[in-house]
């Protein structure tokens, strides 16, 4: 069953945009869900080519986001795929979206990029391809729960969080509604 675990970071952690402040806050939040839910008190990671962590022993599979204040982690017994993103004012770079996407948010509000955005990232994420996916090959239709991709369907839910936008990506049809609060 997918389960998805957040936190909001203090203001003695906050300095996560070094990459190394990262990665330790990071890493002591994964040890922190699965010490915590799942009874791992020894959690070794190990790292693919696009830096996505995975458990040595590979019991669960999970993955991470951040943004702004907020840390967030999904974890199931299948890959699974999420993304966080603080809605705020961007130029929007067009070679990240599809045509059809493109058309779509002509005349919407940001929500809706961000919505697209933090479902594809989340979809690349649950490849364990992170932004090295072309997100211009493929397509998110708000209107459907999923991406078809390969003739597999890859379902996503989206979430909001005061003014952030969660997207959660797994083949598993049975997406969670809520975030467990640390």
């Amino acid at each position: 069953m997918i389960k998805i675990y957040g936190t909001i970071l203090n203001k003695e952690n906050t300095s996560i945009t070094k990459k190394k402040d990262r990665k330790k806050i990071s890493n002591d939040f994964i040890k922190e869900v699965f010490n915590r839910f799942y009874g791992l008190s020894e959690t070794k990671l190990i790292y693919n080519y696009f830096n996505k962590p995975s458990l040595i022993n590979g019991q669960f599979k999970f993955n991470i986001s951040h943004s702004g204040q907020v840390l967030i982690m999904a974890v199931d017994i299948d890959y699974i795929g999420i993304d966080i993103e603080q809605v705020k004012s961007i130029d929007i770079n067009p070679t990240f979206l599809s045509e059809r996407e493109q058309k779509y948010l002509r005349n919407k509000d940001l929500f809706e990029f961000y919505k697209i955005w933090t479902v594809k990232e989340s979809f690349s994420k649950n490849l364990g391809l992170g932004l090295s996916l072309d997100f211009k090959n493929f397509s998110v239709d708000l209107l459907k729960p999923y991406i078809l991709f390969n003739s597999k369907k890859f379902h996503y839910s989206i979430l909001t969080y005061e003014n952030y936008i969660i997207s959660i990506c797994s083949e598993n049809e049975m997406l969670p509604n809520e975030i467990n609060w640390l």
